[in-house]
């Protein structure tokens, strides 16, 4: 039986949805140039490539068109390559990944690309939403229109999930990638994007008159203190990392802050770029190397633009590891 193997990764930084370096960028900037490094990395013929499976959960506007495709093009892959846009939501870029190797494994086929992007900057905000709902589906199943944030909130109801521990749990995590990017565990899977960066004003006017700041390749910037989102140091300027010291004062704060507001915490504070399956399966196969820390990245990197190539392998092969 034919085994599918991912031969290489490669990611975008991450950016915070609307401030961050990337709410400027195109969904096909972000997705090829994750496709052409991967390639690239993979020391694989572009020729080679037959398909490329990008999923993505909200595959309209600066993600839409069969971003799959224009991603495909934009990393330089000849127009033989065949490309198709997948939709599972937050599971969009695994299934991506999915079909990528079942592709290898009952196709034939004998190298794809496959991952997921995501633009929250261009896209969330501006959906098209004209006759968004079905009456008859509304009146029989109004959960098929719930939101993910009422998903959660559900969820944390009826497993006895408390605010306190949900802020714990994403300060820790933070602690955890400040110190995972400071030791440069990151580094071997990202690939730095030049990018342009709209600024405004708190009014919501241009903050002068070029309304942007340019940021360049491999920039060197340091973690957003924000508990509730990743942001990588090559993508986007922003506060300090957060100071183990200061763990317990910033649970506390946050704590403050929902008891005052408590609509703070049903705010989509999502990241620009991919739902990413590329890395967490990368985590899944690497862990045969009994490496924890490959685990902790795959869980680590829940939104940003990665792709997978896959390559047909003999099985012996693929028990070596190689």
């Amino acid at each position: 039986m034919r085994e599918a193997v991912i031969v290489c990764t490669a990611r975008t930084p991450i950016g915070r949805a609307f401030r961050g370096a990337f709410n400027d960028t195109h969904g096909a900037v972000l997705a090829g140039h994750a496709v052409e490094h991967a390639v690239a990395r993979a020391g694989i013929d572009p020729g080679e490539i037959e398909d490329v499976t990008i999923g993505c959960g909200l595959p309209e506007g600066a993600t839409g068109n069969n971003i799959a495709r224009l991603a495909a093009i934009r990393a330089g892959l000849p127009d033989t390559s065949s490309a198709v846009t997948v939709n599972r939501y937050c599971a969009s870029g695994l299934q991506a990944i999915a079909q990528a190797a079942q592709r290898v494994i009952v196709d034939g086929v004998p190298a794809a690309v496959a991952g997921g992007v995501e633009s929250i900057s261009l896209v969330q905000n501006d959906m098209n939403t004209t006759r968004y709902r079905e009456e008859q589906l509304m009146e029989q199943n109004p959960a098929l229109w719930m939101s993910i944030l009422d998903t959660a909130e559900i969820v944390a109801a009826r497993y006895c999930i408390s605010r306190e521990t949900q802020d714990e749990y994403a300060c820790e995590s933070q602690r955890r990638t400040a110190a995972a990017q400071d030791a440069g565990l990151f580094d071997d899977e990202i690939v730095p994007l030049p990018a342009t960066m709209l600024v405004t004003e708190f009014n919501g006017t241009p903050a002068n008159p070029c309304s942007a700041m340019t940021i360049p390749t491999g920039s060197a910037f340091t973690a957003t203190a924000n508990a509730a989102s990743h942001t990588d140091r090559h993508s986007t300027a922003s506060t300090s990392p957060i100071n183990p010291a200061h763990h317990s004062t910033l649970c506390r704060w946050l704590r403050t802050i929902r008891a005052s507001a408590s609509r703070i915490s049903r705010m989509p504070l999502s990241a620009d770029t991919v739902t990413p399956a590329g890395a967490f399966v990368r985590a899944c196969v690497s862990s045969r190397r009994n490496s924890p820390r490959y685990w902790r990245l795959g869980i680590s990197r829940v939104r940003n633009v990665s792709c997978a190539v896959w390559k047909f392998v003999s099985h012996s092969v693929f028990k070596n590891g190689n």
